[in-house]
């Protein structure tokens, strides 16, 4: 293999097809230094064998302490919810049900009566 930064492929000669003659040789692809957040687009490289790994990976304990931060954030959130009482949720659902009931009555007496007004049309 060549020194580092190079590429080693072999490029073919039987009947002049590019394919011909290639080496499975895997090609040395240098990538810059990534931060985190950042990302390189897989972009092939010519001859190579099989598609190279570009980029670093984050460390696995950045990655688990990220995890651990995030979490302690919801559990001191949820610390600062102030929830309903009991007597509040109550009236709240009453407040629902009932509404829900005059909608419901409504929309039936509309049905009913553009049923019949429909009636009267189609039969005139």
């Amino acid at each position: 293999m060549g020194r580092p930064g190079t590429q080693e492929v072999d490029r073919g000669v039987a009947g002049g097809h590019p394919l011909a003659g290639r080496s499975n040789e895997i090609v040395w692809h240098p990538s810059p230094p990534l931060h985190v957040g950042e990302f390189l687009p897989a972009v092939p490289v010519e001859g190579a064998a099989r598609a190279p790994v570009y980029g670093e990976t984050m460390d696995i304990r950045e990655s688990f302490d990220k995890v651990k931060e995030y979490f302690k954030e919801v559990y001191l959130e949820t610390k600062r919810v102030t929830f309903p009482s009991r007597k509040e949720t109550m009236k709240g659902t009453y407040v629902v049900l009932i509404t829900v009931f005059v909608a419901a009555v409504f929309l039936g007496i509309v049905d009913v009566g553009l049923a019949k007004v429909l009636q009267v049309l189609f039969r005139g």
